[in-house]
């Protein structure tokens, strides 16, 4: 190719990049401005099966009261302290940062009969009973921690799941593949790539859950063995 050609035709590739990264960019603005993010899958908004009432919403960070942020941090510390301390090591500052990033979004499920009213910057997560200021403050039985983000390396948007959690109570009842469609659902709605998480090598009962049930593959930025790292890096893809 001659010269000129050459010039023009790298200056045009560069001009159609940035267009794509800014078309992208402007998706993920338009996600975090809805006011209901679940909105395009509604239908899953409710799990009611295997003994359970569930209803669900969306949150950012900025929307949880402190005590429902609290909530989160102690139920993803109550269950995840003993694997990091095996591997990473645990930090509670380190993990409330990492919770607390701006565009961090939470998938609350509620039980049906403390279903909490539409979330506000202000609110808290379900107010007690007025004729008792003893009451305690209702809490959700399950969450994940999730965000929508532009991936370097996948050079396009993704989902990336931190954590997905759930109390005693509500395990083993399905509610985990439900919530995991849920975000499934959301990738695709939302015209992101793949979602991506993270899951400890070790912990085989989460590596079966999503390798095996879920059809996740062992994402191209997964630590090789020789690499000798405690997790692996999975992922789902939604491209056409």
């Amino acid at each position: 190719m001659p010269p000129k050609q050459d010039k023009a035709a790298k200056k045009e590739a560069i001009k159609q990049e940035t267009e794509r990264l800014k078309t992208l960019s402007n998706k993920l603005k338009t996600i975090y401005a809805s006011e209901d993010i679940l909105a395009p899958i509604a239908l899953f908004k409710k799990y009611d099966r295997n003994g359970l009432n569930i209803r669900f919403e969306i949150r950012r960070y900025d929307q949880l009261s402190k005590e429902l942020f609290e909530w989160c941090f102690e139920l993803v510390k109550s269950n995840m302290q003993n694997w990091y301390e095996q591997t990473w090591g645990w930090s509670d500052n380190g993990k409330r940062a990492e919770m607390k990033e701006p565009d961090s979004l939470y998938l609350l499920a509620w039980e049906e009969d403390q279903q909490p009213a539409a979330a506000s910057s202000t609110d808290t997560p379900a107010a007690p009973d007025a004729a008792s200021t003893s009451s305690p403050v209702k809490m959700p039985v399950a969450m994940c921690h999730f965000r929508f983000e532009y991936e370097d390396y996948k050079k396009n948007n993704i989902v990336y799941l931190y954590d997905i959690q759930a109390t005693e109570k509500v395990r083993n009842h399905g509610l985990g593949t439900w919530m995991m469609k849920i975000l499934e659902m959301l990738a695709f709605k939302y015209e992101m790539a793949y979602l991506v998480l993270t899951v400890f090598e070790e912990n085989q009962r989460a590596v079966g859950f999503y390798l095996d049930k879920l059809k996740y593959v062992i994402d191209e930025g997964s630590p090789k063995p020789m690499d000798e790292e405690p997790h692996l890096i999975l992922s789902k893809s939604f491209l056409p």
